[in-house]
């Protein structure tokens, strides 16, 4: 017989005892509720993603006097051809361009999105992801104005300023799971995450396949216009009080002056840490890397799968790129949704955990040993689960805070995994750049394959955690009943 030990949660639930107010418990039985608004903001973030680089990628050609849209990478080209040493200069400054932008956007929403987000905690849900896919909707008109009219590219630098300051994608992700905290149990929390995440790419996913085909035909500017029409819709629905519920209100009390208000929410986020009682603070840390390791790998992974599919042997083109890089995220739903539904059900937590490293770890040497095109989609399928580790993550951190410290855990979340998903394709695309003449690209897969064993020690430590809790409480359990009968005889 298994000990128990080795089957119980990775961290005990925080009970509370306040009461749902009657808009929560309203909202809660609502089958839909916050998925249009997360949905509607990922098509339009995937969009800005896809094509921002697609349309400075055509803007650094013109100005070396290449048509840009006509510029496809070439698989076997001779590289002492000034034509490669061009392309090579034409893909260095885009790279560059494209940074700077995505640098405006991150750095400043690290630091925004914490501050709004518990803010939220006090001031409620709607107006955080009100003013989050306002800032979105901004920086799309933004790229909406500047690819119609052929206007400089610097003035998309005050839409990424603003959707930057505005929280940006880190704040509607943590923000619609706080809501989800809001209005659901702690037993039913894991599956409504799953299905945020199986959300967040399959839109992202949606995006990478239709765009490509309708920017060759058309243009910029549908796809922009399109996606900044359905984010009017989408604040509309904000704001309309039948179509989403406020789970949160702020009192008087609680209604101060700006500068109280932000030294309060800097000394939760402060204090979250703090709490010592049954190890949380050692485990919020240890979770929370494990979601940063996650990211660091995932992110950055897309990326040179796809530098590696469209050199040699593979040569792919365009289209194909778009489909792998769908075929990858519609596999990580599907992974999400089987995974996220049947592993609870008999496995707890640590072990979910580590069969999604293990699943991280085997996509990446299939990829990195793939001879051909079927052996890298055969390496997505592969890696299915590795994503099933986020919402797994956050169930488990929000279990164990309080219901005031929602919106700050999952601040905290998006902050560490924005700035791995920034950082990753930085780190793997200069190891790629590095052995892709020696090694092809290959080294790169292994190095991820290796880097799985970093979560995997740190899920190791959270079970060794786990089990001494576990052993403590049984024999503080069974020592106050042997004092029992000595107390009756006294």
């Amino acid at each position: 017989m298994s000990d128990p030990a080795e089957t119980a949660p990775l961290l005990k639930s925080v009970e509370t005892t306040s009461e749902w107010s009657a808009d929560r418990i309203r909202a809660s039985k609502r089958w839909i509720t916050i998925e249009p608004v997360i949905f509607t903001a990922l098509i339009a973030y995937g969009t800005i993603g896809t094509l921002r680089t697609e349309y400075i990628r055509m803007l650094v050609a013109e100005s070396f006097g290449v048509n840009g849209t006509g510029l496809q990478p070439n698989c076997s080209v001779n590289q002492s051809d000034p034509q490669y040493k061009l392309q090579e200069e034409i893909q260095s400054q885009t790279s560059l361009s494209v940074m700077y932008l995505q640098l405006c956007s991150a750095f400043l929403n690290i630091f925004s999105a914490p501050v709004l987000s518990s803010w939220s905690d006090r001031s409620g849900r709607k107006g955080v992801l009100f003013l989050a896919a306002l800032g979105i909707f901004v920086n799309c008109i933004m790229y909406l104005v500047v690819t119609t009219f052929s206007l400089s590219q610097y003035l998309l630098f005050i839409g990424e300023t603003v959707q930057g300051l505005t929280g940006s994608l880190i704040l509607i992700v943590a923000a619609s799971l706080a809501y989800i905290a809001d209005i659901t149990t702690k037993k039913k929390r894991l599956f409504r995450f799953v299905i945020i995440d199986t959300t967040l790419f399959f839109a992202i996913g949606l995006s990478q396949v239709l765009m490509g085909y309708i920017v060759r035909d058309y243009g910029y500017m549908p796809p922009f216009a399109a996606v900044s029409a359905a984010l009017a819709v989408a604040l509309l629905y904000i704001v309309l009080p039948p179509c989403l519920i406020e789970t949160r209100r702020c009192s008087e009390e609680e209604s101060s002056a700006f500068a109280n208000e932000l030294s309060i929410m800097m000394k939760r986020i402060i204090l979250l840490m703090r709490v010592t009682e049954g190890s949380r603070h050692i485990i919020l840390v240890l979770l929370t890397m494990i979601g940063f390791f996650t990211t660091l790998m995932f992110q950055g992974s897309i990326t040179i799968a796809v530098l590696l599919g469209m050199g040699s042997p593979f040569c792919w083109s365009t289209v194909t790129v778009g489909i792998y890089t769908a075929v990858t995220l519609m596999t990580c739903c599907l992974g999400l949704l089987v995974g996220g539904v049947t592993l609870p059900l008999c496995l707890k937590e640590h072990w979910i955990l580590y069969i999604c490293c293990f699943s991280s770890a085997a996509a990446y040497l299939v990829t990195g040993i793939a001879p051909s095109t079927l052996f890298l989609f055969v390496g997505s399928a592969i890696g299915c689960l590795r994503t099933l580790t986020g919402p797994v993550v956050r169930a488990v951190m929000s279990k164990a805070v309080m219901e005031q410290e929602q919106g700050v855990v999952f601040a905290i979340i998006g902050v560490i995994e924005s700035v791995a998903g920034f950082g990753s394709p930085l780190l793997l695309g200069s190891l790629f750049a590095a052995t892709v003449e020696t090694y092809g690209g290959s080294l790169s897969f292994y190095f991820l394959a290796g880097v799985n064993v970093i979560p995997i020690t740190l899920i190791f430590i959270l079970h060794i955690i786990t089990v001494r809790s576990k052993n403590q409480e049984s024999k503080n359990v069974q020592t106050s009943q042997e004092e029992k009968p000595n107390d009756k005889v006294l």
